[in-house]
């Protein structure tokens, strides 16, 4: 009985771990992105905070992410290079963020649509 007991206090308490973590993603933006287009920007401004990880979330269609540049508030930038197919209704690895927490400018991403005849994927990009 103790060892049930145990069990269920250890599941609640990894629950409640796994949705507090979750709650620290900001959403910083969202693009639909064009068959005919390979490039798209999100503009994020100095008021949605300051940033480490980045992660994307698709929506209704998957999408094959070549690289993501940040551009930070002071001018600097990153580029990731990521190169892989995210699915419909998926999301990417984090991905970490050189240096402190930083002031994102705008993120550019360059991908490739997965033609499917299902309509347009949405790319969400959020931070933490």
């Amino acid at each position: 009985m103790k060892n049930l007991l145990l069990i269920f206090i250890a599941t609640i308490t990894f629950v409640s771990l796994s949705f507090t973590a979750d709650a620290q993603w900001t959403k910083l933006g969202q693009r639909k992105v064009n068959f005919r287009a390979d490039r798209d920007e999100i503009r994020v401004t100095a008021s949605e905070g300051t940033f480490r990880k980045l992660k994307l979330a698709v929506r209704n269609a998957p999408i094959y992410i070549r690289n993501i540049k940040v551009v930070y508030g002071n001018g600097n930038s990153t580029n990731i290079i990521v190169n892989s197919r995210i699915s419909k209704n998926s999301e990417s690895k984090p991905f970490d963020l050189p240096g402190k927490n930083r002031v994102i400018q705008k993120i550019i991403f360059n991908y490739k649509s997965v033609p499917n005849f299902r309509g347009k994927a949405f790319v969400v990009v959020h931070g933490k």
